[in-house]
């Protein structure tokens, strides 16, 4: 009877152990670094970003990102968080260039935007812009871009905050 006991009470540390560590895991990638310091300061002595205050920078067109998120990830680290897969997201639009790619890209859609050749969606003191990129930027990610064979992306997301350039969030889709 103590070995029965025995075993189930290691059964139940390792389940304990193992459950815990997945979600570990998840936690841990969800509130990951997505983008080092020292990658920010090679955007910025390439002139791609320029610091603007803390947690802040422009970019060459004159897109504003500062802040946080709802998460507490710096704006850019939230964008930059599509630079790579995160698989267990239900749905997650991935960058397929470089982070100064990433960066490019969104004063590419920037400018299309400002040429008025965009249509613009408003919703809670957000604007919301799709620009299609006429080239593949990125791919579907997540589990639903596993099941659909990671399908390629043409076009962009780039949220803005009504009435000024902040970006809120910028992403392939």
């Amino acid at each position: 009877m103590k070995r029965i006991l025995f075993a189930l009470t290691i059964a139940f540390c390792i389940a304990g152990i193992l459950g815990g560590d997945a979600a570990a895991r998840r936690k841990s990638r969800d509130h990951a670094t997505f983008i080092s310091i020292r990658e920010i300061r090679d955007l910025e002595q390439k002139g791609l970003l320029v610091p603007a205050g803390k947690d802040a920078w422009k970019t060459k067109s004159g897109l504003l990102i500062a802040g946080r998120d709802p998460d507490g990830r710096t704006r850019l680290d939230h964008i930059m968080r599509h630079a790579s897969d995160i698989p267990g997201r239900p749905k997650h639009g991935v960058f397929s260039v470089t982070k100064a790619g990433v960066i490019d890209l969104m004063d590419e859609a920037w400018k299309k935007i400002k040429a008025g050749a965009v249509p613009e969606k408003e919703r809670g003191g957000k604007i919301a812009y799709t620009v299609g990129m006429g080239r593949p930027i990125g791919y579907l990610g997540g589990r639903k871009g596993r099941e659909r064979g990671n399908p390629k992306l043409a076009s962009v997301r780039l949220v803005i905050k009504k009435g000024t350039t902040a970006v809120v969030t910028f992403f392939p889709m």
